[in-house]
């Protein structure tokens, strides 16, 4: 049998914006869901999409509340219907004119979403209720299990009429979070499939990470990721209609004009190797036009035209890649879009959803080498993939059944940063001159202020840099050097008295004007995740000479050694009045995600902090 009630809807989002609302977090004032169920129909014709219906029913503690539905232009609305109790038991409809619709607005990027918004007072019993009608069937990516709300249970009734499949992705750690039923029954006319979700005590128990903002992101529970797709691709193959899917849009969309193949021709008339034809067209395309997300409509999946994009230099991810693989394609290379995740999003893209990715790049085969280009990135240099997908999965759209590619991270070795210090202690104080070299993703960051601003602001940078990572440093001078893969900086540097002090017949020197090896958390706790977008190695060394014969106490070097981080830190005596520092770190991994990784990069975290906060003593 059919669901009752026909509908659509996944990519809707219900917010409550309340001033003592916690997100995870149970809050007596906060509207709480005793059941939220989505019904939903797909036409027997994929083209023509499906419907849904999606009812709530609650209570409202809170003297008043308001209640928002997010949409795109890909879907609408029909059939709102919102009553409630009152709190002296009187049972009330909301009219239409207590609703209101307007534009969603973003200051981040351009977006076609609508807002409908109602207010609800307290309320013994609420229950509202709406379809939506959806005519692209692949925006049905996604069962929302997590509606960030206060609720006792979700459920989704799907209707799968003969000639279409469903196939669907469960979250690995699911039952972390509660328990979810699935029943399937199968009639004359196709299935009926039934998701039943029952949180458990996750709301009491979740705790919001304190640490975002430098590297560490929360692990928040996955939806489970679906897609509804005809049969007869490839042995059922969802994958193959996936590229199918994509690659039909594609074809829709215009040939380059004559005006932009002879930019392209006056591009690479002196290239005569691939390599060099796909280096001026990528750079071309990086300069000429400026990223903009704008999310709107079938566009917000789909690229435009890249004559467009060309003439009006501005396009999001889509648009500045598929004007990419026009041209190369034009220019006679093998070359395809595909589809991505990046590094920190909430999914892999291990699945066959539109919710899998968030991301569009274009690859360009030669020599059988599959070279990943993102367009989006200033700094990312062909034929190094950006910072922001390496590691992760793409799907390559290639109209024979698409194929799924891990991008590699960029190796250790080739993003080394060196840190070189020659100081002199005359009466205490520590100063002399410094040199930190940079190679590739290990500068980006310095990159893009020295390219980005003048050179007043850009010396401000430095001293701020090494007054948040080292202590009492004072940069008297700063001086710059880039090429196309590296940038250093030298100068002069003088360091606090305090560092040094005398006590007992013992110099003591604090080792505080080291500076740390990154710029991220010292510490993850197991509800985070740690992204530092690329590997690294560290290698700092430090001479003091000082103005008297020194004997340094003796220690043994700090040494940790695991799968995916190493640190390394020692000091020696050179010569009679000379002593060296040094210190390696590295770092093998892009997104510290497991117990294992957590674990380990806090412990050498630890020894980081031990090692370098230290004070050397001296007998003299």
């Amino acid at each position: 049998m059919k669901p009752q009630y026909p509908q659509c809807l996944t990519i809707v989002f219900l917010f409550l914006f309340l001033p003592t609302r916690t997100v995870f977090g149970i809050n007596t004032n906060d509207p709480f869901y005793s059941e939220i169920t989505h019904s939903v129909i797909f036409d027997t014709d994929i083209a023509k999409g499906y419907k849904e219906k999606v009812s709530f029913t609650g209570i409202n503690p809170s003297e008043e509340s308001d209640f928002i539905i997010i949409y795109s232009n890909l879907k609408q609305i029909k059939d709102l219907e919102v009553e409630y109790k009152n709190e002296k038991g009187k049972l009330k409809n909301l009219k239409n004119k207590n609703t209101e619709t307007s534009d969603w607005y973003s200051t981040s990027f351009m977006d076609d979403r609508k807002i409908i918004r109602f207010r609800l007072p307290k309320s013994l019993f609420f229950e509202y209720s709406y379809v939506i009608e959806a005519p692209e069937s692949m925006t049905f990516s996604r069962l929302e299990l997590f509606p960030k709300d206060n609720y006792a249970m979700v459920s989704y009734e799907i209707f799968i009429p003969n000639g279409l499949l469903m196939s669907y992705k469960l979250p690995d750690n699911l039952s972390d979070f509660g328990n979810l039923e699935i029943d399937s029954i199968a009639n004359n006319e196709g299935v009926n499939y039934n998701f039943l979700f029952t949180p458990s005590d996750l709301m009491k128990n979740y705790k919001s990470p304190k640490n975002v903002g430098r590297g560490i992101i929360p692990v928040l529970p996955k939806d489970i990721r679906v897609i509804v797709y005809p049969t007869g691709f490839k042995g059922d193959s969802s994958s193959a209609y996936f590229d199918y899917w994509y690659t039909n849009h594609l074809k829709k969309l215009p040939e380059l004009n004559a005006e932009v193949k002879e930019q392209i021709e006056e591009l690479i008339i002196d290239a005569e190797l691939d390599e060099e034809k796909a280096s001026l067209i990528f750079d071309w395309v990086k300069s000429e036009i400026s990223y903009i997300d704008i999310e709107v409509g079938i566009n917000a999946f789909i690229p435009r035209d890249a004559n467009v994009i060309c003439t009006r230099q501005k396009g999001d991810c889509k648009d500045m890649s598929h004007l990419l693989y026009k041209s190369l394609q034009y220019a006679g290379l093998d070359t395809y879009l595909a589809i991505s995740s990046t590094i920190g999003y909430r999914y892999d893209l291990d699945f066959p959803s539109l919710a899998s990715a968030n991301h569009v790049i274009c690859i360009v085969k030669i020599n059988n080498d599959i070279i990943c280009l993102d367009p989006t990135e200033d700094l990312c240099r062909f034929p190094l993939p950006s910072k922001q997908i390496q590691g992760e999965n793409i799907f390559i759209v290639n109209s024979s059944g698409g194929q799924y590619y891990k991008v590699p991270i960029l190796e250790v070795s080739r993003n080394k940063k060196t840190i070189r210090m020659n100081l002199t202690s005359e009466n205490g104080i520590i100063k002399g001159d410094y040199r930190m070299d940079f190679n590739n993703m290990s500068g980006y960051n310095l990159k893009q202020v020295y390219q980005n601003y003048s050179s007043d602001k850009f010396k401000k940078y430095v001293k701020i840099w090494f007054a948040e990572n080292t202590d009492k440093t004072k940069i008297l001078t700063v001086e710059t050097e880039e090429s196309d893969s590296t940038i250093s900086i030298w100068g002069e540097a003088e360091y606090s008295k305090s560092l040094v002090k005398n006590i007992a017949g013992k110099t003591y020197v604090a080792l505080s004007f080291i500076p740390y090896p990154h710029e991220y958390a010292n510490k993850i706790d197991t509800n985070e995740r740690m992204v530092n977008y690329f590997v690294a190695d560290i290698d700092f060394t430090g001479n003091v000479v000082f103005d008297r014969n020194v004997k340094l106490k003796s220690e043994n070097p700090v040494v940790f050694d695991s799968d995916n981080f190493f640190f390394f830190f020692n000091t020696e005596q050179i010569s009679d009045n000379e002593i060296s520092i040094h210190y390696e770190y590295i770092s093998r991994i892009v997104d510290i995600s497991s117990p294992e990784d957590i674990e380990n990069y806090n412990m050498v975290n630890e020894l980081i902090l031990s090692s370098i906060h230290k004070k050397l003593i001296f007998e003299n």
